[in-house]
């Protein structure tokens, strides 16, 4: 067995036997939804609802979209941060406490809108870049996603800023590249297989040309993709983590204990 799919087995071990680390992706949907609805819906009330007029763009517009864009990006990258020190005190075999997670990375907020402000620019070039060159954006988009994949954890961990953590990032990608591409891709593989149920309920509920079966179906398709997602969502927190506390600190979480991660980052 490789070493990706122990680790991987590895994660979800954690998140089984840890079930409120689902609690931080459902509290950041969540947030996230609050903090669109409440940009979206006052510029929609202020163009009197006309969807031609919501829909075009306008500099008001683009500084709304950026402001929302940057205000979601930092509630994403909080409850990220509260799942990460979570997931820590897991592999430590301490309590797991929601409440002290998110005590814990709102001392950390500073930095965590750094990074959120960051990223956001990052984000913004890259769509500047690929109206022109759209090749040099994807290459960029890559080489971004790659030094960023431990940036977070490393500020939390280590209690640094953005350039020290960028920095920080990219020595660590050097020796972790192999299994941060090959987790990822395996990660995504397995979304992707969780979802084949859902598609063909939805196949099966459009066939039935029925109204009240189609919304069932619908509905069914929703609710199963979303927990597959939070479920995802909370092994790549845990992954990320693993890999991290072991690329730093050369210590090897217990969980992970079946595999010698020494040679496998070696």
């Amino acid at each position: 067995m490789s070493t990706t799919s122990i680790m991987l087995k590895a994660s979800y071990r954690v998140l089984r036997e840890h079930k409120r680390l689902l609690v931080f992706p459902t509290l950041s949907i969540a947030a996230e939804a609050v903090v669109i609805a409440s940009f979206a819906v006052p510029y929609a009330v202020a163009k009197h609802g006309s969807f031609a007029d919501v829909t075009r763009l306008t500099p008001t517009a683009d500084v709304l979209i950026a402001i929302c864009a940057l205000v979601a990006t930092t509630v994403s990258l909080f409850f990220n941060a509260a799942l990460f020190l979570a997931t820590a005190d897991a592999m430590n075999h301490d309590e797991v406490s929601v409440k002290t997670a998110l005590r814990r990375a709102a001392r950390r907020l500073p930095t965590i809108f750094a990074w959120a402000l960051a990223s956001c620019t990052v984000s913004l070039i890259v769509r500047v870049v690929d109206r022109r060159l759209p090749i040099a954006s994807l290459v960029l988009n890559i080489a971004w996603s790659c030094v960023s994949y431990l940036a977070l954890p490393v500020m939390i961990f280590e209690g640094i800023g953005v350039q020290k953590g960028v920095r920080r990032s990219v020595t660590v990608f050097k020796s972790t590249w192999r299994e941060q591409a090959v987790g990822t891709i395996r990660l995504t593989g397995l979304a992707l297989l969780l979802a084949l149920p859902a598609l063909f309920v939805f196949v099966i509920g459009i066939g039935t040309v029925n109204g009240p079966d189609i919304i069932l179906a619908i509905a069914v398709c929703v609710l199963w993709i979303g927990l597959c997602a939070l479920v995802v969502s909370c092994m790549t927190g845990v992954y990320r983590v693993a890999v991290y506390r072991f690329a730093a600190t050369g210590v090897t979480p217990e969980y992970f204990s079946a595999l010698d991660l020494g040679q496998a980052f070696r």
